[in-house]
């Protein structure tokens, strides 16, 4: 009798649970269904998204992850066109006040991402990395076509594509969404054979539905949902009938597939990504700076065994061993790939930084902006050109005159240049041992400290480390792991298999000036010939005064 007494609760708290659920969610529920169940095997649910879509759909999705009673890791992949709408977006945000303490804490989440309109893409990660947003912003198509997918071993599988099922849900406030066949094309280039392609927009069913033939989709009609507006939501029930695709056979659209991935495949042949790795699988990295700890994290938030080999007696001992570190976009006047690259990656680490600041971690840091001016007329003039080329996100860069340069800083500064706003300085070495500790919070992550790798091999798929004990002459060996990443600065190239790596060291003067007198007034980070913090503790960092390449060895 104790047994069935369990099982009874047991079976009504969960249909007291479903219940709840349905009528959280009864606006989305066709989307809601197109989920998997709860009892599927999969560890990872990546679903893709054409438009902005609805908060409410976000948080259909959300809560289907936290009902999930198995461990589940969500992607959600979004592609907006339309830039415009971020600023709104997020001013809609600010205004939703009738929300559950669950959504309220979720969306004050997404206002504290700081999300900026620009081209490319910016991650959002939550819940230590459990729920992951991708917001790809710009041409949808372009976006798709630049995605890349991993090497495979079979060129009839698709276990290494990306997206599980798909939605199309436009925001009221952008453009309409030019739905072609190219654009689903790249959509099943990155997709699962089985993901199947939902509608909330019923004014173009009928052209979804065509394309979903031609290209291997399964077209559900989800309805209009939230009148894609954010906060409110449409009477009107959704439309879950399926409409199977009939004119093109199953396995000419796999064919099609295939063939778009092994197209791209060849574009890429220099530089191959990986196959995923399994959970088995364990990852060595050689170094102990602020590139080793963050890589650290992102892998532990994945649920990897991770081991650092440092060669000092602790973490950021060599160049992650400043007290401040600038933190500003490198842009270029061409706004190209390196230019898209060091943007998206300088948001990411202000959210990463955020984040770990939020999680109770110690880390000296100000966001005070950064003044960057020429200090000759060549240096000058490439400022110029920068700033001019391109119309920059104001929130990314904007150029400011000579008396503008004087008001932002603190000081007298009699030269124009180029202010980035959400730029500052963070204290690197206190960066860098927070993200491994956080990392060793999550995940097997450890670190071997006095270290000096010396050499590398790999038998049979797999790596192993040596390093040299002194005086005896003996090695000590290390393995075997499934991954070896070099993040270990200036001795990148000391091995074999990385000596014709084309990377260069360069160092450079640091000085540590007392905060004293004018300097004193001194509100942004300064850069031009090197560049000049705010004061912290009692001192200003100095950096770059002095900078030559390290001669190769």
């Amino acid at each position: 009798m104790p047994n069935m007494r369990r099982r009874v609760n047991s079976l009504t708290q969960e249909c007291e649970k479903n219940t709840q659920m349905n009528q959280d969610i009864s606006p989305l529920a066709s989307f809601y269904r197109l989920l998997p169940a709860e009892n599927t095997a999969k560890k990872v649910l990546t679903c893709g998204q054409l438009g902005l879509g609805s908060l409410q759909q976000l948080l259909t999705l959300r809560d289907y992850w936290l009902a999930s009673d198995s461990p589940l890791r969500v992607n959600l992949k979004i592609f907006e066109a339309d830039l415009s709408v971020i600023t709104e977006f997020t001013a809609k945000l600010a205004s939703l006040t009738e929300l559950n303490a669950a959504h309220a804490f979720f969306t004050q989440q997404l206002i504290a991402a700081n999300l900026v309109a620009i081209s490319g893409c910016q991650r959002l990660i939550f819940d230590d990395g459990q729920f992951v947003v991708d917001l790809y912003l710009g041409d949808p198509l372009t976006s798709l076509q630049d995605m890349r997918l991993p090497i495979q071993a079979n060129s009839g599988a698709d276990n290494t594509c990306l997206v599980d099922l798909w939605s199309i849900n436009p925001s009221s406030l952008s453009n309409p969404l030019d739905i072609s066949q190219a654009l689903l094309w790249q959509m099943a280039k990155i997709s699962k054979n089985s993901a199947v392609l939902g509608s909330f927009d019923p004014s173009q069913d009928a052209h979804i539905s065509q394309l979903c033939d031609h290209t291997g989709f399964t077209f559900i009609a989800l309805g209009s949902v939230s009148g894609t507006a954010l906060g409110t939501e449409n009477e009107t029930s959704p439309n879950d009938s399926a409409l199977a695709h009939s004119n093109l056979d199953t396995q000419i659209s796999q064919q099609e597939r295939q063939a778009l991935r092994h197209a791209q495949t060849q574009t890429s042949l220099y530089t191959p990504l990986a196959q995923a790795t399994t959970e088995a699988d364990t990852f060595a990295i050689i170094g102990g700076g602020v590139a080793s700890a963050h890589l650290a994290l992102s892998l532990a938030q994945r649920h990897k065994k991770v081991r650092l080999f440092c060669n000092d007696s602790s973490l950021a001992q060599q160049a992650s061993g400043n007290k401040q570190g600038a933190v500003y976009p490198l842009l270029t006047p061409d706004n190209g790939h390196l230019s898209h690259y060091f943007q998206q990656g300088f948001l990411f680490s202000r959210r990463r930084l955020e984040s770990l600041i939020s999680d109770g971690f110690e880390v000296g840091y100000d966001f005070c902006g950064v003044l960057q001016t020429g200090f000759d007329v060549r240096s000058s003039a490439r400022l110029d050109k920068i700033i001019t080329a391109q119309a920059w996100n104001k929130q990314i860069a904007h150029a400011i005159d000579s008396s503008e340069s004087s008001q932002i800083a603190g000081i007298d500064i009699d030269k124009a240049g180029i202010f980035y706003p959400l730029g500052g300085w963070i204290c690197p070495h206190e960066f860098t041992q927070a993200a491994f500790d956080k990392a060793a919070q999550l995940s097997d992550v450890s670190v071997t400290f006095d270290t000096d790798i010396t050499y590398i091999e790999q038998e049979e798929g797999q790596w192993f480390l040596y390093k040299a004990n002194e005086p005896k002459g003996e090695q000590s060996k290390f393995g075997p792991f499934s991954t070896l990443i070099l993040a270990n600065g200036q001795g990148l190239t000391q091995f074999k298999q990385s000596e014709h790596l084309a990377a260069t060291g360069f160092r450079g003067q640091v000085s540590h000036i007392p905060a004293r007198n004018e300097l004193l007034k001194l509100k942004t980070v300064l850069c031009s010939h090197g560049y000049l913090t705010p004061q912290n503790n009692g001192f200003h960092c100095r950096i770059g005064g002095t900078c030559y390449q390290v001669p190769p060895s």
